[in-house]
């Protein structure tokens, strides 16, 4: 069992739990949503915090906007976010906090999503805030959300509960592309599997590096908002390229080249946007128009990919999966879509992380569910070549697993690396069989069996039952020599152990013949006849000395 078989439960169990954990210690906090309080530009005319924006591309004008704070306790903090924009504060016209709009180049114009902590202090009379915003881009709304006041504990706790959940699905799904990617590279190599687990597990990575950036709480944690917001950037365009590559290998038809023909557009998109930004020619926020109409046009092809993974036999379960799945995905689409359109930025992000939840979830699924039917015939496939090369009655190898190593044998000599042969065969055997019957036998074979077992370690050698009485020990350990003498002796006491036993209705008596093969010195089939002639030499030595009934074998001397 592989650890990646281990990865997938856990990591949704710690997710599962994440959430019930923060569901049941949900609490309202101490904090003043200062998103509701009643906000006005200088003339006293009603202003918003999402409708900041610049005049032309090069004059960027800032916007005040007011409102009154009630008295603040002691340790009171403001936290707020801002988008595409730069945000000073004043109290009572007093800048108190000013922000800073040195940003490189490469990191364009904007610092993205950035949050800002402004202590606040003790006041005991009401006081006037003022939030000096800058729009970043002329065609794009700046604004400020989630703007709180309070302790900061409390504050930090409630911008946090509130977008945990989005970050815990999309660090799963972070993880699970990661996974897959692995899966595809450890089980490719023993497994007839195709490349579904890359693709997919790339195209898993790209949406859940995106939708974990949109969580804004890594920004929250570590700051750095322009490299995080970079990060973003690339990614977005990154996700219909991926998800076309996986459409290029699963699709087949007329679908099939559409989807060529999409991925191509997605590269020319992708290398585009880059090269523009790089070059400085255009940032990456005024390209991404084309990116969007590209995310748009993914969906006929997420729903031909989802419906690739569906048995065809299961038409009536599939069409109704099939259309649940593309309204989801294009209410979701569309609706994030037009929701960053016009600006409003609160939420969109959430729409399209639903979208593609539904859709990895159910490619995920199918490919996972893939994956295991493969692991479990490559088990089954397994266990029936285990039973063929092993021997059903010692659980020794037998002649098959002699056969499919002798191909390593031949190498071994080759390679001039010592190699011991020992063959063996049981005295009496028939004679057993005709007289105590069959099963007396088989335990006498057994008990041989077990004896070579505890001998001959498989660390140090392979021991078969080439058929009826007859055993093979290959001995390959670095010094094979020794590993049969030392093995000779623990064979003998084991007999001589066996044949004092009073319980046994047989006494084991094995004829062998030792070959060691050095520096080439012999093809293995001479070697087996050298052992074979010798063990029969040892055999009728054997008889014709009638010699005590214990292991009655002798170490021959070299012929």
């Amino acid at each position: 069992i592989h650890p990646y078989f281990f990865a997938i439960p856990i990591i949704t169990a710690i997710c599962i739990l994440s959430v019930i954990i923060g569901f049941f210690n949900a609490r309202e906090y101490d904090v003043i949503d200062l998103s509701e309080y009643e906000w006005h530009d200088e003339y006293g005319n009603p202003a918003t915090l999402n409708s900041f924006n610049a005049t032309t591309k090069d004059e960027l004008i800032a916007e005040k906007i007011y409102t009154t704070l009630s008295p603040t306790k002691q340790n009171t903090v403001l936290i707020m976010r801002s988008r595409n924009s730069f945000v000073n504060v004043y109290i009572n016209d007093h800048l108190i906090y000013e922000d800073n709009t040195n940003i490189s180049r490469m990191f364009d114009s904007s610092p993205g999503s950035r949050w800002h902590q402004i202590p606040i202090g003790l006041n005991d009379d009401p006081v006037r805030l003022c939030l000096e915003v800058t729009a970043c881009f002329y065609n794009s709304h700046g604004m400020v959300d989630s703007i709180y006041i309070g302790k900061e504990n409390d504050v930090y706790n409630k911008v946090v509960s509130s977008r945990l959940f989005g970050f815990i699905i999309s660090s799963f799904f972070y993880l699970m592309g990661l996974v897959l990617i692995y899966a595809h590279f450890h089980l490719s190599h023993s497994n007839n599997l195709g490349k579904d687990l890359l693709y997919l597990g790339i195209a898993t990575f790209f949406c859940a590096q995106w939708s974990n950036a949109e969580t804004l709480l890594w920004q929250l944690f570590i700051g750095h908002s322009e490299v995080i917001h970079m990060i973003e950037y690339v990614s977005l365009p990154a996700i219909p390229l991926s998800l076309g590559v996986l459409a290029c290998y699963r699709l087949r038809g007329k679908m099939q080249m559409l989807s060529y023909f999409y991925t191509w557009i997605c590269s020319i998109n992708m290398f585009a946007v880059c090269f523009l930004h790089v070059t400085y020619l255009a940032e990456f926020h005024y390209t991404l128009t084309f990116t969007h109409v590209l995310l748009g046009v993914m969906i006929p092809f997420m729903v031909m990919l989802t419906l690739s993974y569906i048995n065809p036999n299961d038409k009536k379960q599939s069409l109704l999966l099939i259309a649940i799945i593309l309204i989801v995905l294009i209410f979701c689409v569309i609706s994030a879509l037009a929701r960053y359109i016009t600006g409003i930025y609160s939420s969109y992000s959430t729409h399209v992380r639903i979208a593609l939840i539904c859709f990895l979830s159910c490619l995920i699924f199918y490919q996972l569910n893939q994956v295991a039917n493969t692991f479990s015939k490559g088990l089954k496939s397994d266990m029936i070549h285990d039973m063929a090369i092993h021997d059903y009655l010692t659980g020794l190898y037998n002649r098959t697993g002699y056969g499919e190593h002798e191909k390593l044998y031949n190498n071994m000599i080759r390679n001039n690396t010592p190699i011991g042969i020992i063959q063996l065969d049981v005295n009496n055997l028939k004679l057993i069989n005709d007289n105590l019957g069959h099963e007396i036998g088989d335990k006498m074979i057994n008990a041989v069996a077990q004896g070579l077992k505890l001998a001959f370690p498989e660390t140090q050698a392979k021991c078969y039952r080439m058929g009826g009485d007859e055993f093979l020990v290959m001995l390959d350990g670095k010094d094979p020599e020794q590993t049969y003498r030392n093995g000779f002796n623990c064979l003998r006491d084991y007999c001589n152990e066996q044949n004092h036993n009073p319980d046994n209705e047989f006494r084991l008596q094995i004829a062998h013949g030792y070959v060691l093969i050095e520096h080439g010195s012999m093809t293995l089939e001479d070697a087996m006849e050298k052992a074979d002639m010798l063990m029969y030499i040892n055999k009728k030595a054997l008889k014709t000395k009638k010699l005590s009934r214990s292991l009655e074998c002798e170490i021959p001397e070299e012929i």
